[in-house]
């Protein structure tokens, strides 16, 4: 038998001379597999030392040696002996456990059917031989393993081995072999069984697929048509990057892990839905994301694959495209380029209002900066007028804030070429955004009882259509406005006018009919829905507008009580009026000037930047969520530049991980800050004193109370707040 066993062709295939494995060693063993007469006599030949195939993998792979987990699936599929002890009484899975980086390896056998209860000569268990923490974790998930769990007449852990692609598998049971589902039968748990028959079909095909098997795939799904769930996944996997449960989906597992073109190809072909929702990532999204999200090192060519059949125009929850998720410092310009050929638009916002130049001139993506740059660079100065037209629509501001590599504005660049087609076409886009910005300000400030400044502003406006297809910067339409501040009149006149911006979706791929649904208004609902608006489109998180007027009928929970659906209907119309889109960009864009040069302790570069910020820098807390710039200072020592912020009237109370910056000075006991801190603190005081006395003899109705209070100790300096008057009286209810 031992001669046997290194005589053989698949002995051959599997020691490695050179000590590495051929990266399409898998592809060699399953041709030979496939063309042997008798397979399950050959992969259960032994060494003199009675070890098996398996161990001899174990023994010559190395970490991640990838090619390998494909052949464990293939000799479990033709029926090795998975648990054949050597000499030292060493099941393969022994020899897998001493490895590092051998997790999947291991998956492999326990999927087929090891037995992780068997003990070595020195009486370890395979548990006891790991070398990882995070390989302990996985392999406790995948006890008492699937054939205890049936004989054990468990249901519950039956239920979750299968969904972790474990497969029916046989085992020696009083001197002969018996399948599990014939074991099942004889434990008479109807439950169980039925499980796993209707398991069966999908499992063999799983099976079928991790081998990298595409002739048994096809097969398969002859044989067993819908009964095999193409779909399927991996419900409780869990990442290598932590030890959270995240389900993955077959085809996913093959382009990551298999980086197979020809099983991708089969699975696609088999209908395998790469755009399907995936709820549990975060943020949610189609499972294609994923590719980008959790596994960026999957070869280009396998990715562009996968998205031979993926929609690219769909979005995560946080109203990124796929496009975002694409490091463009990693990834090459050929990639990116395809990614777009295939649909997706540069000129598309996420649910902050950024396009991709802007996520990229955030995460400091020099490559990709200057390729979308150029991008919109081209379409503006281009010889394709439908591009630029259609490219209006979403991306007015883009083009009109556009830049070149050096930050000159597209307006001196066209001067510098003598390009006067270019500055013409600019100049018609500045009457655009004024015509656009007129529009929304009528919508939102007029009166609801008459159109008649809208139609002002249509007359003067060459190309009415075009400027209702024009969104602001959180994706909305004139008909998402008029829905948002809920004026029925200007709706339907709307609405009656202009039916092609029925369906028009916002950054978050939200219909006005998700609006008029989240404002429960069910009267107007109806209405647009009978004008044509479409009830199935779903927004980000897979949401129809009926699943938001159903959403918004039930009662509103205590905020720690809610269901993440209830929270994004309930609070969606609030939150949409409140939006400041352009500053939120404003605002994290200088956040990131100003924390570059604190931690450079760069004082002239903070006044530098200072002089540029033209907007109130104490509200950006409201717009940034990182760390307040005064505890940058403290945290990099950079006192001086904390006394300059606090001179240009940095609030000292904001907060930060529940305490305000005052009181951190305090703590860290530098006596200058302190003391610039209480001397800012009182000459505010004193102004805030001055503003009262003012207001007190100037108002007939006597002082404001502006003390200071425990809950808000820096009341007292706050200046007050006026707001203009608006230009009509208007209210944002129905009336």
């Amino acid at each position: 038998m031992a001669t046997k066993f290194k005589e053989s062709e698949l002995y051959a295939l599997l020691k490695p001379e050179s000590g590495e494995f051929h990266e399409k060693i898998h592809k060699k063993t399953l041709s030979f597999l496939a063309n042997t007469d008798k397979p399950t006599e050959e992969v259960n030949l032994v060494d003199e030392d009675n070890s098996t195939f398996l161990h001899l993998i174990a023994t010559y792979s190395k970490e991640e040696q990838e090619p390998l987990v494909p052949v464990i699936y293939q000799l479990g599929k033709e029926g090795i002996v998975i648990d054949t002890r050597d000499d030292q009484g060493n099941t393969a899975l022994h020899k897998f456990a001493e490895k590092n980086g051998s997790w999947r390896s291991i998956q492999a056998l326990i999927r087929l059917g090891a037995n992780m209860e068997i003990p070595n000569n020195d009486g370890k268990y395979p548990f006891d031989m790991f070398t990882e923490d995070t390989i302990k974790s996985q392999f406790d998930a995948y006890t008492p393993g699937l054939w205890t769990a049936v004989e054990n007449s468990d249901p519950i852990a039956v239920k979750t081995l299968i969904e972790s692609w474990c497969f029916l598998h046989e085992r020696g049971v009083e001197s002969h072999t018996m399948d599990i589902l014939e074991f099942a039968k004889t434990k008479q748990n109807s439950e169980i069984i039925t499980m796993l028959e209707k398991a069966k079909p999908t499992l063999e095909y799983v099976k079928a697929t991790l081998a990298c098997d595409d002739a048994s795939m096809v097969r398969l799904l002859d044989e067993y048509k819908e009964a095999i769930d193409v779909n399927t996944q991996d419900c409780h996997h869990k990442t290598e990057y932590s030890l959270d449960v995240l389900p993955l989906p077959l085809l996913i597992a093959v382009a990551n892990q298999l980086q197979d073109m020809d099983i991708v190809r089969v699975l696609e072909q088999a209908k395998a839905d790469v755009n399907f929702y995936h709820k549990s990532m975060f943020p949610r999204g189609p499972i294609y994301f994923m590719l980008e999200t959790l596994y960026p090192k999957t070869p280009e060519d396998i990715v562009i694959r996968v998205m031979e059949e993926a929609d690219l125009s769909l979005k995560n929850s946080h109203g990124k495209t796929y496009l975002y998720e694409v490091n463009s410092d990693v990834r090459s310009t050929d990639f990116i380029n395809q990614i777009l050929l295939k649909g997706v638009d540069i000129a598309e916002r996420c649910i902050v209002g950024n396009t991709i130049l802007d996520h990229s001139i955030l995460r400091n993506e020099s490559e990709g900066v200057k390729f979308y740059k150029e991008q919109v660079m081209a379409i503006i100065m281009g010889d394709d007028w439908e591009k630029r037209r259609d490219f209006i629509t979403k991306g007015l501001d883009m083009m009109l804030e556009c830049t070149d590599e050096n930050e000159t504005p597209i307006r001196e660049v066209a001067k510098q070429k003598n390009d006067t087609r270019t500055i013409e076409f600019l100049k018609e886009l500045e009457k655009i955004k004024k015509f656009h910005i007129d529009l929304f300000f009528t919508i939102v400030e007029g009166t609801e009882s008459t159109t008649v400044d809208i139609e002002h502003v249509f007359e003067q406006c060459p190309d009415k259509v075009q400027l209702m297809n024009i969104r602001d910067k959180g994706g909305r339409t004139a008909l998402h406005m008029a829905c948002l501040v809920n004026k029925v009149f200007l709706v339907e006149y709307l609405m009656n006018n202009f039916k092609d911006t029925l369906n028009c979706r916002d950054n978050m791929r939200r219909t006005a009919l998700h609006y008029v649904a989240a404002l429960d208004n069910e009267i107007l609902y109806t209405t647009l829905v009978n004008a044509g608006a479409d009830e199935t489109l779903k927004d980000v998180n897979n949401l129809t507008p009926k699943d938001y007027m159903g959403l918004n009928q039930q009662p509103v929970k205590p905020e720690d009580e809610r269901e993440p659906e209830e929270f994004i209907v309930q609070e969606m119309i609030q939150k949409e009026r409140e939006k400041r889109y352009g500053d939120m960009f404003y605002f994290q864009f200088h956040y990131n000037k100003f924390s570059k040069a604190i931690a450079e302790k760069n004082l002239k570069a903070v006044q530098v930047q200072m002089w540029k910020f033209s907007k109130n820098i104490n509200e950006m807390p409201m717009f940034v969520s990182e760390e307040p710039l005064l505890f940058l200072c403290l945290k990099h020592n950079a006192i001086d530049i904390a006394k300059f912020l606090i001179d240009k009237s940095l609030d000292c109370y904001v907060t930060w991980e529940g305490k305000t910056f005052r009181d951190a000075a305090r703590e860290s006991a530098i006596q200058e800050l302190i003391a610039c801190i209480e001397e800012a603190i009182r000459i505010k005081t004193l102004q805030a004193a001055v503003q009262n006395d003012r207001r007190s003899s100037a108002s007939s109705y006597g002082s404001l109370p502006y003390a200071a209070t425990p809950n808000a100790p820096h009341a007292l300096y706050e200046p007050p707040v006026y707001k203009p008057r608006p230009r009509k009286e208007f209210s944002v209810e129905p009336k």
